[in-house]
């Protein structure tokens, strides 16, 4: 630090020094003249002929003022986080879910006519003793009792053959809906040359689409 009445000269050019000089000469001896030959008196005296004023300017120092502060927080960098990834397999493909495929029966349209002409179509084929288009009226899985469809068509082929003649009369029929399709229950009265036979008869009817098929028959004597 500098003592009191101390400047730093450093700082000034020859001619700033000048005309410090003159400035405290005129102070201190108004009217006088610097130098009689114009020379620069030593630096040491004008070091002490240094008014308290130059001092208190030599030493001030550069602050930084609180808007420059402020300034440069506004121009830090911000970071931005970046939005977390979403989590992948170790091949890093999505794994799709498998879809579950449902097969929607088809729609049926209820109208009882076209079920109680279908059983009048199978009675016919009963009564001709035909055991193509007889069977033909069977869907493929079907069952009665322990009898598959390929035992079925054997057990009446071999009753068409014993028989000379077969009829059917059928009555009371009553026709309900279900998920797969309809059955017809009814009243049966079979006669033949060889066997006669009353009972109660129901025909579990399915539809896929393309026609009625019989899905399976329950036949009780009464």
């Amino acid at each position: 630090p500098l003592a009191m009445g101390e400047v730093q000269l450093a700082e000034q050019t020859p001619e700033e020094a000048a005309a410090l000089l003159a400035a405290l000469d005129s102070r201190n001896n108004p009217g006088g003249k610097v130098a009689a030959e114009g020379k620069q008196p030593p630096a040491q005296q004008i070091v002490t002929e240094t008014t308290p004023q130059v001092q208190a300017k030599s030493q001030v120092k550069k602050t930084v003022s609180p808007e420059s502060k402020t300034e440069q927080v506004a121009k830090a960098p911000v970071s931005r986080s970046s939005p977390t990834p979403s989590p992948q397999t170790g091949t890093g493909k999505k794994i799709e879910q498998p879809q579950k495929i449902v097969i929607q029966p088809p729609v049926i349209a209820k109208s009882k006519q076209p079920v109680i002409d279908f059983v009048e179509s199978w009675r016919q084929a009963w009564t001709s003793q035909q055991i193509e288009p007889y069977i033909a009226f069977y869907e493929s899985s079907f069952k009665s009792g322990d009898k598959n469809l390929a035992e079925w068509k054997k057990h009446k082929e071999k009753i068409n053959k014993s028989y000379a003649y077969i009829k059917v009369d059928i009555s009371n029929i009553k026709v309900r809906w279900t998920d797969q399709g309809a059955t017809v229950s009814f009243r049966q009265q079979y006669s033949s040359d060889r066997y006669n036979a009353t009972g109660n008869k129901t025909l579990y009817l399915i539809n896929n689409g393309l026609g009625w098929k019989i899905k399976s028959e329950v036949y009780s004597p009464i």
